[in-house]
């Protein structure tokens, strides 16, 4: 494996920490109660998603779901929605922590013709936290609109380790980190099916640190006593405008979570 190849490993293992990252998830309590009674609903999902996108130097990156979770230390991916009436409040927060390792060569500029053996190691993790308020346009909730708005919170941390001519040879440690601030503004909500069964949105568009990012989502869910289960298709998007490695990203894929009302 070559030096450029290493280079690429390094973008592909970085990028993928955003591959779980980002956006509300549609949760809805079945209840039409309107009282002045707080209502709490808790949701755990998982994103099961490819990425594409392109570097600042035109190259085209392709990452697929599996890599990830064949590299994945530790992953939380949960919110809490609070509702009041018309309006409400939604907390989402998803931690990712992920590590790999590539064996290979590189060269150096002054011997080309001679490759040198390299350990690479790389360290990533990963926190986005989106809050956001909300307020309902349409009540009641078989089919539910709610115009939601706030901000996104992405922040990542990489650290590379590459030894040359391991175990014995000398080792270079890269470190960066970056934090990413966008406000979002968006709608969510429900189309009643049945009783039971609804079909959930989301849509949400939003700048910042970056010149756009965006999500849209779109589902079928299952409403039981006090638990509801989603299965869904996700797209999120990010434009970048002055990030050093990433021009802009994009992730979709299927998607299943459960929500717990209290």
């Amino acid at each position: 494996m070559n030096r450029t190849l290493i280079n690429n490993k390094l973008v592909s293992f970085m990028l993928t920490m955003i591959l779980l990252l980002g956006g509300i998830i549609p949760v809805h309590a079945a209840s039409s109660d309107n009282s002045d009674r707080w209502k709490v609903t808790g949701a755990l999902y998982l994103w099961y998603a490819s990425m594409g996108g392109n570097t600042t130097t035109g190259s085209g990156v392709n990452v697929d779901a599996s890599d990830l979770i064949d590299n994945l230390d530790f992953a939380f991916m949960g919110l809490i929605d609070v509702r009041k009436q018309k309006w409400s409040f939604m907390a989402d927060v998803i931690y990712l922590s992920v590590e790999a390792g590539e064996q290979g060569s590189v060269t150096l500029p002054t011997a080309p013709t001679v490759p040198i053996p390299v350990n690479a190691n790389v360290d990533i993790e990963g926190w986005v936290v989106t809050l956001t308020g909300g307020h309902a346009l349409i009540q009641p909730a078989k089919n539910r609109l709610d115009l939601r708005f706030g901000a996104r919170y992405l922040q990542l941390k990489s650290k590379l380790d590459l030894a040359l001519n391991p175990p014995s040879g000398p080792t270079i440690s890269l470190s960066d980190s970056s934090d990413i601030w966008d406000a979002v503004i968006g709608i969510d909500g429900r189309f009643g099916l049945t009783d039971k069964w609804y079909l959930p949105y989301y849509l949400d568009v939003g700048t910042g640190n970056s010149k756009m990012t965006w999500q849209a989502f779109g589902g079928v869910a299952y409403a039981f006593r006090k638990v509801d289960v989603v299965v869904a298709y996700r797209h999120l998007e990010w434009d970048f405008d002055d990030d050093p490695l990433l021009d802009d990203v994009n992730f979709n894929g299927p998607f299943a979570g459960i929500a717990f009302r209290f």
